[in-house]
């Protein structure tokens, strides 16, 4: 049938033509931008000394029809380029004492104003009279250069004396997208560099959220001097609000900066345990390594490799994993041996465990997950055809026999035709209530897993509301403030949480639901089956994405703290009175986010359920219509047989039907085997070690 073979290409489309989304994510000056250099290896592509100001979020796409570099740069909207230069009035109002904008009390810090107010009046200078015309547009190039990436990449100096070209766009450029051979790739792929998780521009934060949202895999990169000390550990948790932990490989940088290889370890240890703490369910791989050392040994140069072996020398830790025959050659014959050297290198950089691990996720987190779609989809399949065939050579073996007897047999079976052509109209109607009953069952229990959905998600912000009133309560609002007990993060990671565990317990119902109405489909569709020897349809059931988009989570959520809420606060107001309000904020604050996660959810169940509904209506309508054309050709067999009276002809016609038939059968068992082959698939995929 046609609906098959549209089902089966796209079901392999699916698979062959599915691309891996990775994104890179760090601070600032984690070196994500080198270790994406290296893991592409595209030694230098990037350039690697950003600036937090004038990050670009900028997509690698690898791609088997691609032969050489493009790429297109976007530049900020006039709307978001206001928000930027705007903080300069902001900033100057400071300056003159008219207001408050120091960060102690929840405002926005007045170092990020004065950057922002950098970033403008270099822009202005640099692109005059140019800029409101480049703003909301885009710029592409057909063939990218090193040049190029640096006017729209590179940081450039905010110093008067800096190069003019170097950084003139990135200021306004918002993303960049580059296109690439596939390289050393084997299939289609994206790689993302993120801006640091301090970025300043709203805009750019916002297109990072999204790209994160449907990436496959998260590598974070922590800075080793840096690695999840107090600060640092308050980002990575904020950063990791809204995204899967099962899809993150940690990446402990810039070991080759440290002397001893012990503390390396350390550091590593540290880092693995504070994950296993803060996300126990989760088993996050952490390594660490140097993203330098292994762009470096794509080109290695003699005086990095000789650096390289000096170190190597003088940390014991490092020379356990470097061979004593590379040293010994390089001892020797240095300018022979770069090459041993480089390997050595790159071992031990720790992008080939980084690498393998990036695998693996994508293998658990899509690779499987898509091959488990497609063999679900083909086993269906494969069985619906099967069923096809065996009642297809049904009906020629009845059409064989009907045309073997003589015509008054014929004359019984049209007689009987009649009558079931008859049944037909009742059959319909009963097919046709059983649907719209499942139909409204199925949308019944989808209105009430989001009415529970929407209850648990507000509980969870009204109990972390109470959790701060209870804080004023018991300390009083002078002991608070100076707390600053109000965490954001914890809120967000609390609302995850809970909207996670109830969206899993909704998708499982409605799964339910969705299996018995394409079982009671099926049934009704059988039972009309009965009244002719027609194939039914397989009723797929679209699986319910077990990952809805947490990008709500991810907004800029900093709670208006600042000096009209504390002199709110002040003057003899009781105690109680104060936690109530704080508790309005919080909610006021989290509402939208909590209407965004719902709607999500929603979103989500409703795509699978209103699929599962439009394709049984699809199956029911093509079963009848195939079992009205079924009646229709016997009406013209029969009749045929009761007109034909040459003895001859009908036998040549008995064995051409008798002969369909048995190629019928055999396709049928053949359909079968395969059905049985693709069942012991998922069996054995089962049954592997994790």
């Amino acid at each position: 049938m046609p609906e098959r073979e549209t089902n089966i290409r796209a079901t392999l489309a699916n698979v062959v033509d599915n691309r891996f989304e990775i994104g890179v994510i760090g601070q600032i000056k984690a070196g994500k931008s080198t270790f994406l250099n290296a893991l592409c290896e595209l030694p230098g592509f990037l350039p690697a000394d950003v600036n937090p100001w004038t990050a670009v979020i900028t997509r690698l796409c690898f791609t088997k029809d691609q032969d050489h570099a493009e790429a297109v740069f976007r530049f900020f909207t006039p709307e978001e380029w206001a928000q930027i230069s705007e903080s300069r009035t902001t900033t100057d109002r400071a300056r003159r004492g008219k207001e408050d904008t120091s960060g102690q009390d929840g405002s926005e810090d007045a170092g990020l104003q004065t950057e922002r107010q950098k970033i403008a009046e270099r822009a202005e200078r640099q692109l005059g009279p140019k800029l409101p015309e480049m703003l909301g547009r885009e710029k592409r190039f057909e063939l990218v250069t090193s040049e190029v990436l640096e006017q729209f990449l590179a940081s450039g100096d905010f110093s008067d004396d800096a190069k003019p070209e170097a950084g003139k766009y990135s200021i306004i450029t918002r993303e960049a997208e580059i296109f690439l051979p596939l390289g050393s790739f084997s299939e289609d792929c994206t790689m993302v560099d993120t801006p640091g998780t301090n970025d300043s521009f709203k805009s750019r934060s916002r297109v990072t959220a999204e790209y994160l949202a449907r990436a496959d895999a998260y590598v974070l990169l922590i800075n080793v001097h840096q690695a999840l000390n107090s600060h640092e550990a308050d980002l990575v948790k904020d950063l990791l609000v809204g995204l899967y932990k099962e899809r993150m490989i940690v990446f402990i940088n810039r070991v080759d900066q440290i002397n001893d290889g012990k503390d390396s370890e350390k550091v590593t240890q540290r880092v693995r345990k504070w994950f296993r703490e803060n996300y126990p369910q989760y088993e996050i791989p952490v390594l660490a390594g140097s993203a330098f050392w292994a762009e470096q040994s794509l080109g290695l140069k003699t005086e990095i490799a000789q650096d390289f072996v000096n170190k190597v020398r003088r940390d014991a830790v490092l020379s356990q994993a470097v061979t004593a025959e590379a040293l010994s050659a390089w001892q020797k014959e240095p300018e022979f041996h770069l090459d041993a050297i480089s390997k050595q290198m790159l071992a031990c950089s720790g992008l080939p465990e980084a690498r393998k691990a990036i695998a693996e996720t994508l293998l658990c987190e899509k690779g499987r997950a898509l091959l488990d779609s497609a063999r679900g989809n083909l086993l269906a399949q494969a069985e619906a055809l099967a069923q096809e065939a065996r009642m297809v050579a049904t009906r020629n073996d009845e059409d064989a026999r009907v045309l073997d007897d003589d015509a008054t047999a014929a004359q019984m079976q049209l007689d009987q035709l009649e009558t079931k052509r008859a049944r037909m109209q009742e059959s319909k109607v009963q097919l046709g209530e059983a649907r719209q009953a499942g139909e409204g069952e199925l949308r019944e229990v989808l209105e009430e897993e989001i009415k529970t959905l929407t209850n648990e998600v507000e509980k969870c912000l009204r109990e972390q509301a109470s959790r701060e009133g209870k804080a004023i309560r018991e300390q009083g609002i002078q002991s608070w403030k100076r707390q600053r007990p109000v965490d954001t993060v914890r809120i967000r990671v609390e609302l995850e949480n809970t909207f996670l565990n109830r969206y899993q317990q909704a998708s499982h119902r409605v799964a339910e639901r969705q299996k018995n109405f394409r079982k009671q489909i099926r049934r009704h569709l059988a039972d009309v089956g009965n009244l002719g020897t027609v194939e039914i349809d397989v009723v797929l059931v679209l699986p319910i994405d077990p990952h809805p988009s947490l990008i709500a989570l991810r907004e800029d959520l900093a709670l208006d703290l600042g000096n009209g809420l504390y002199r709110l606060f002040g003057g003899q107001k009781k105690r109680d009175d104060k936690a109530i309000q704080m508790e309005d904020i919080i909610k006021r604050h989290f509402e939208n986010t909590c209407q965004a996660l719902v709607q999500e959810a929603w979103q989500e169940l409703k795509k699978a359920v209103e699929a599962t509904i439009a394709d049984c209506r699809s199956a029911a309508e093509r079963a009848v219509a195939r079992i009205e054309s079924d009646m229709e050709d016997h009406r013209q067999l029969y009749t045929r047989r009761i007109r034909e009276k040459d003895p001859t002809v009908i036998k040549k016609q008995v064995v051409e039907v008798r002969a369909r038939a048995s190629q019928q059968r055999e396709i049928g068992a053949r359909l079968d085997r395969l059905a049985e082959d693709l069942r012991r698939f998922r069996v054995s995929e089962e049954t592997q070690d994790p």
